[in-house]
């Protein structure tokens, strides 16, 4: 709430972050993780064209993401261009974010498929958890 409150007013209405400058921490997180906290399962490896390495619990939560996106309900004649221009960037950064490390993995795994996919389901099970471990992984006292 505080992190709403601040980029609101002082960040002219979300435009800027002086929220992440004064300490308060951001959070990112997606229909997909909410579904697994419900109990929904991972279901089978997939890689969608143009999205990437996903499964059916994720695709289906990257649909609601997409409906309940307030951006999306913007009514005017050039709106798809909008759209795709936004996803167009947001992919371009993420690309270019995780292209050295794609690269090293691609030339470093023996079986690069499996690799992609193993590491997908680590850091999808990290975002899930949100950093903490599995109660099962503690020690017994």
């Amino acid at each position: 709430m505080w992190r709403l409150t601040v980029n609101s007013t002082v960040g002219l209405g979300g435009f800027l972050d002086p929220a992440s400058k004064m300490g308060i921490p951001g959070h990112r997180e997606d229909f997909g993780q909410t579904l697994a906290v419900w109990g929904v399962g991972e279901g089978p490896y997939l890689i969608l064209p143009l999205l990437g390495p996903s499964n059916p619990r994720d695709a289906a939560g990257l649909v609601v993401d997409a409906v309940i996106d307030p951006t999306n309900q913007i009514r005017f004649k050039q709106h798809i261009w909008w759209s795709g221009t936004r996803q167009f960037f947001t992919l371009l950064d993420l690309k270019g974010q995780t292209y050295q490390t794609i690269q090293g993995i691609q030339r470093s795994s023996v079986d690069y498929y499996s690799s992609l996919r193993s590491l997908y389901r680590q850091i999808r099970n990290e975002q899930i958890r949100n950093g903490r471990k599995k109660g099962e992984d503690l020690p017994d006292f």
